[in-house]
């Protein structure tokens, strides 16, 4: 009976042992992919730094936005046809010094 008893542990310490180091490697790859996917990220936003708008590229970034108006008032139809909005000129401070003087 004794003897049956032991091995009964053993197979049961086997079994728990086996379960441990499974759920181990389990919670080990998931690890790894919330690494990897933390890791590309980083990566992805790393790319994405360079287009950001710095204090050095600042008056760079102002000019290309001057010169390059967009016009976000237009609608969309069912079909997808563009219908530009309202042609309103841009007003800069020196075209209303010149209009007024």
């Amino acid at each position: 009976v004794a003897a049956e008893r032991e091995e009964r542990r053993k197979l049961e310490l086997a079994a728990m042992e086996d379960y441990a180091f499974k759920r181990m490697e389990t919670k080990d790859t998931e690890f790894k992919k919330r690494i990897t996917k933390a890791s590309e990220q980083i990566r992805e936003q790393k790319e994405l730094s360079s287009t950001f708008i710095t204090p050095e590229n600042l008056d760079a970034a102002i000019d290309q936005a001057l010169a390059n108006p967009i016009d976000y008032n237009y609608a969309i139809d069912l079909k997808g046809n563009q219908y530009p909005g309202r042609d309103t000129p841009i007003v800069y401070e020196k075209n209303i010094e010149k209009t007024s003087a």
